[in-house]
């Protein structure tokens, strides 16, 4: 299998990956293949300098709490008492909570997917966009 695997990658842009043969069952090679892997995965730094800036792709309100906006951070970073600016809709909402993964947090920055709940604002003007700081 190995071979078959080998030959095939040959044809392709990746013909130097690792093929390490393993098992779960087993456990025969698992250090092995976890170490090729940290070794070739590239994390990226993140950084919570620079103007924040957060991609929305989805937003809904909720009675009682305000509208909320889940996306990713592109760069810098929000904690919560913030202001933000709703680009698209100039308008101005201070957030009022946050979330990541059904967690509270205060402070989130760049490549943190979160939940960011703001003072009330019709969640049906903005599905995706843009919000910054």
């Amino acid at each position: 299998m190995t071979k078959r695997l080998r030959k095939t990658f040959e044809s392709t842009k990746f013909p130097q990956t690792p093929i390490i043969p393993c098992s779960a069952v087993s456990s025969l090679n698992l250090n092995e293949l976890v170490s090729t892997l940290q070794q070739h995965v590239y994390i990226p730094r993140r950084s919570a300098t620079g103007p924040f800036i957060f991609s929305v792709d989805h937003c809904f309100s909720i009675r009682g709490q305000g509208t909320v906006m889940t996306g990713t951070v592109l760069s810098g970073s929000v904690r919560i008492n913030d202001s933000i600016e709703i680009v698209s809709l100039k308008e101005v909402r201070k957030v009022k909570s946050m979330q990541m993964f059904r967690k509270p947090i205060d402070r989130a920055i760049q490549g943190d997917r979160i939940g960011l709940c703001v003072t009330q604002f019709d969640p049906d003007k903005l599905e995706r966009g843009i919000v910054c700081k």
